[in-house]
């Protein structure tokens, strides 16, 4: 099932590029499902393509939140590298830190409050006492 999926997403994102700039909404789909299978390398192949990297899927999520969920570290330093929001919220206003910091992720919020993450307090609070 993955290496079908390799496949159409490759001749989609390479073959018809002109179409998926004229249809974002198909772009955005492509692409976070490339990444919901941790495709990194093609999507770190059509990063340039994207008009906006900082796009949101239908949880509000964006490319730099479900790197974070799938502890992709080679693509969350490719989309900080490619200028993404990486402040950006989801639906329930939490940032891909708000993730990594859920998740436990030490390696990847030394990488987020690095390149410029923004530190919530009250968020931080309530996630250890939630714990």
């Amino acid at each position: 099932m993955k290496s079908l999926f390799v496949s159409i997403f490759c001749i989609t994102c390479f073959c018809l590029t002109p179409v998926i700039q004229a249809e974002s909404s198909i772009e955005n789909n492509i692409i976070f499902k490339a990444a919901e299978y941790n495709l990194t390398n093609d999507i770190i192949a059509f990063l340039p393509y994207i008009d906006d990297i900082s796009s949101h899927n239908n949880l509000g999520q964006t490319l730099l939140h479900i790197a974070v969920l799938n502890d992709n570290i080679d693509l969350i330093n490719a989309l900080i590298d490619h200028k993404i929001n990486i402040n950006a919220l989801d639906f329930s206003d939490a940032s891909a830190l708000d993730y990594a910091t859920a998740k436990g992720s030490i390696d990847i919020i030394n990488i987020l409050v690095k390149s410029g993450a923004k530190i919530s307090i009250n968020k931080t609070i309530a996630a250890v006492k939630l714990d």
